[in-house]
């Protein structure tokens, strides 16, 4: 079986909340950030960056990062996949989390559904409000949150391979 065709296979059921750890293409690259306890996968061709602090951000993440394309079209087109850190007690349950943080507002109509992550819980949250395309999703393990903002394509394959470290 190609492994284009296995690895689409694997999302189908990862998506549906059969949960397993995916394995990257061998070209992909790890980004490792073991100060927060996670590393993800990603093609090559992109680069890994930190983000500077954002003011305007609320809750202020930890750190944050991206994914820009090697040699980007145009030096000011949004990032195909912003990746946070935020703190959470790590008692508390991810969902109260996220709208205690305005990160997720029901109330507004944004909807919400589970999303499997086999290290911890997840969220898919559809904003129906903000530019494209208007979902992030968001993954908590211990005192984490790693919210995922995917704008390509290939983005939820990134996804798929971020893992505890």
């Amino acid at each position: 079986m190609q492994h284009w065709f296995r690895r689409l296979i694997h999302m189908r059921q990862w998506l549906r909340g059969q949960a397993t750890a995916v394995e990257p293409p061998p070209d992909w690259r790890w980004a490792v950030e073991a100060a927060y306890r996670f590393k993800l996968a990603y093609p090559p061709h992109y680069v890994w960056s930190p983000l500077p602090p954002h003011a305007a951000l609320q809750p202020a993440p930890l750190a944050q990062w991206s994914l820009q394309p090697v040699q980007a079209a145009e030096p000011e087109q949004p990032a195909p996949l912003t990746v946070r850190v935020y703190a959470k007690p790590a008692a508390q349950p991810l969902r109260p989390w996220l709208e205690q943080s305005k990160l997720l507002l029901p109330a507004a109509g944004w909807s919400v559904q589970p999303y499997a992550w086999p290290y911890g819980s997840g969220f898919a949250v559809d904003t129906h409000t903000f530019m494209a395309p208007g979902r992030h999703i968001y993954l908590a393990a211990a005192a984490y949150v790693y919210a995922c903002t995917p704008l390509a394509p290939d983005a939820d394959a990134c996804i798929a391979t971020l893992r505890l470290v």
